[in-house]
C-alpha cells in the first residue's frame, strides 16, 4: 500500500520552492551562558513549595485515616 502510494506520488518542478535567507547569520562573539544563581533560586523555591504541599497532603491524609 505504501508502494503503491509513493508509486503514484507525482512532483512537478512548478510545485517545489527553493528557501532564500534574507541577509547574513550573525554568530554571537561570546557564548551564552545559563544564569546559575537563577536556576538555584527558582529550584530552591519550587522545591520548598513542593515539599511543603507533601506534608500538607500526608497531614490531612493521615488525619482522615
Amino acid at each position: 500500500m505504501r508502494y503503491g502510494f509513493y508509486r503514484k506520488l507525482n512532483i512537478g518542478p512548478e510545485s517545489i520552492s527553493i528557501y532564500r535567507q534574507d541577509g547574513r547569520v550573525e554568530v554571537p562573539e561570546s557564548p551564552i551562558k545559563p544564569n546559575k544563581a537563577l536556576i538555584l533560586v527558582l529550584g530552591t523555591i519550587a522545591g520548598l513549595i513542593l515539599g511543603c504541599f507533601i506534608a500538607v497532603l500526608r497531614f490531612f491524609l493521615a488525619r482522615n485515616s
